[in-house]
């Protein structure tokens, strides 16, 4: 982002109560109080409301509290105040994309490079609007998007943002050991880049080599060792270690089925019990809780559904005591923690028939509860971590045991970023082989919120 550093901070201002404002916010700025810039910038504006400079560090101030609509309108208006402005146009651009707005930010770096075709930072700009090109795209055009990102690096080859969205295309493209090679180019420019170094650990895990997994989370802990996340780190560690000791638990198998065993014997519902019956609770007033995490939630069965091939299927009942699922919400971590070393943002607890005479293990109920809040940070989930954790524990429900220990299974024992929002083949193929027995349900799938 640029702004902040007082470079352009004299657009249309001349007047030295001005000034000391400006150089006042710049000093907030520096020391990383922004919305205390923000406000002494505010208050100056109404003695200064034309001062170009002022609203385009406000633009900067808001940009840094991550209010990036209110910042574009900042920057506008100092672009119209007092035009030709290019860092301000510049500005829109990165703030668009800061705020996800990778198409709304094309056009602003295209009118940069068009009204300054002689700037010195040309080839960043060039570099900049085709990582947003390739932001915008979809996850069904990656391979598109990964010739944007190269073609973006042979532009500015030390963009550590652009190795690093690379990196990840080419995780998602099961390039996993080119998706290293990319993180460590992150690291020759940015030595300390911590996401880079996480993301290594993660690549490990789904190399399936655990010893140099868990070396690089170690190193991610020393690097981070105040890290909102340092105690799940910690927690993934230990459990790297248990799974190296666990037989069958390899990620680079076709499923994980071995995984969700217990003494040789698969959990399931029996033929007699489908379809589902699922209450869900009403979450209004549940800290965090947004209409988005509900739909996220049947979105979630839906999707098991399609991997059972129909296997499974879900009504929905008025009355917990209908349910062989229920699901409710909770604001408060502690609810939804089994033991010290949790690292998931939700819990489902399942009960069982007497298992001893039975080939497999049959579910009787399960009770599922979805934390709305990060379970680190304590603020609201976005949602696509919303539809990962309710995808997570329905697995569970589903008869899903144990974990993945491929890190980009919707099983994975962990909350991790290397993890989407989406089934994985992986996922899909081992809840088949649990139910494969199974002739497809003709019932059709009832979709809709039921409150009590």
């Amino acid at each position: 982002m640029l702004g902040g550093n007082g470079a352009w901070a004299l657009h249309g201002t001349d007047d030295p109560a001005a000034k000391k404002i400006l150089n006042d916010a710049l000093n907030l700025m520096r020391s990383q109080q922004p919305q205390a810039a923000a406000s002494l910038l505010q208050q100056g504006l109404m003695q200064f409301p034309r001062s170009a400079s002022m609203h385009f560090e406000l633009g900067n101030a808001f940009s840094d509290c991550h209010q990036f609509q209110d910042a574009i309108n900042e920057y506008q208006i100092a672009l119209n105040t007092d035009p030709p402005f290019p860092e301000a146009l510049l500005n829109i651009a990165y703030a668009y994309c800061n705020g996800g707005q990778n198409a709304m930010a094309i056009p602003w770096f295209q009118r940069f490079l068009n009204e300054n075709p002689n700037s010195p930072r040309t080839q960043e700009v060039k570099s900049q609007m085709l990582m947003a090109e390739a932001a915008d795209l979809s996850s069904s055009h990656r391979y598109d998007a990964k010739k944007l990102l190269e073609e973006a690096i042979a532009i500015n080859p030390r963009d550590t943002r652009a190795h690093f969205k690379l990196a990840r295309i080419r995780d998602e493209l099961g390039d996993t050991q080119g998706a290293i090679s990319e993180y460590e180019q992150v690291l020759e420019i940015q030595p300390n880049h911590s996401a880079a170094v996480f993301n290594i650990a993660g690549c490990y895990q789904s190399l399936g080599q655990p010893d140099k997994a868990i070396a690089w989370f170690k190193r991610y802990l020393q690097n981070n060792p105040n890290a909102p996340d340092a105690v799940t780190v910690q927690n993934m560690i230990v459990k790297l270690h248990e799974k190296e000791r666990e037989p069958g638990s390899d990620p680079q198998q076709p499923d994980y089925y071995a995984d969700v065993l217990e003494h040789h014997k698969c959990f399931r519902w029996t033929p007699e019990h489908l379809p589902l019956r699922v209450f869900v609770r009403n979450g209004y007033g549940t800290p965090g809780f947004r209409d988005s995490f509900a739909r996220a939630l049947f979105d979630s069965f839906s999707e098991w559904s399609k991997a059972s091939q129909n296997r499974i299927l879900f009504v929905y009942v008025n009355r917990p005591d209908q349910a062989d699922i229920d699901v409710s919400w909770t604001g408060d971590p502690y609810e939804i923690r089994q033991s010290g070393s949790d690292v998931e943002q939700g819990i489902c607890l399942v009960s069982y028939a007497d298992r001893s005479n039975m080939p497999f293990n049959r579910i009787d109920h399960a009770t599922v509860r979805i934390l709305t809040l990060d379970r680190e940070t304590h603020h609201p989930l976005s949602d696509d971590d919303m539809k990962k954790t309710c995808l997570h524990e329905l697995g569970h429900a589903l008869g899903l045991h144990g974990h993945s220990t491929n890190n980009h299974d919707i099983m994975f024992f962990s909350v991790s970023p290397t993890v989407w929002p989406v089934l994985s083949k992986r996922d899909k193929a081992t809840l088949i082989r649990i139910y494969e027995q199974y002739p497809p349900l003709m019932l059709p799938q009832q979709l809709g919120a039921i409150e009590n």
